[in-house]
């Protein structure tokens, strides 16, 4: 089997309150199936997701696009002090602090 090449682009940009509420308003027009999730460690697996991403509990966030149909996976892995989950993201994701 031969190996998938991977690449992954990084912008860093700063958001004020007015750009981050007009940044959601254009992502949600081009992708209305986007949804935020915390980037956190999770101790149990009802992983909530959020329209929005000043909704979110957390600086550091998650975004994705939800396919049609798209049902969320949640994973998880043995820790040295207990399970942790986590949420499988669509392959259209990103990161934001």
């Amino acid at each position: 089997m031969t190996r998938k090449e991977q690449s992954v682009k990084c912008r860093y940009t700063l958001l004020n309150d007015r750009d981050e509420v007009a940044f959601n308003r254009i992502l949600h027009e081009e992708f209305p199936t986007l949804r935020f999730v915390s980037h956190e460690r999770y101790s149990t697996d009802d992983i909530p997701t959020f329209e929005y991403s000043w909704e979110c509990p957390h600086d550091w966030v998650k975004a994705f696009v939800a396919p049609e149909g798209w049902q969320p996976l949640i994973l998880n892995r043995n820790r040295p002090f207990g399970i942790e989950y986590h949420l499988h993201l669509p392959r259209l994701h990103f990161r934001m602090n």
